[in-house]
């Protein structure tokens, strides 16, 4: 029984690492500056401005 256990708690880590990779793939947003052309990736944001130059940020697809 102990044995079950110990096999388990590894493979349900392994699994929840998988759901949250999978969630921060889903989560990014492309961008590129239409003045200076520099290109960024997001997780969990919406960018407003470029960092490079503050122009505001037209959304890739």
């Amino acid at each position: 029984m102990h044995i079950l256990i110990m096999l388990m708690i590894p493979a349900a880590l392994v699994a929840l690492a998988i759901l949250f990779y999978v969630l921060a793939i889903s989560s990014r947003r492309s961008y590129r500056c239409p003045k200076c052309g520099e290109k960024l990736q997001t997780e969990y944001l919406d960018a407003k401005r470029c960092g490079m130059c503050g122009a505001p940020l037209e959304r890739s697809l």
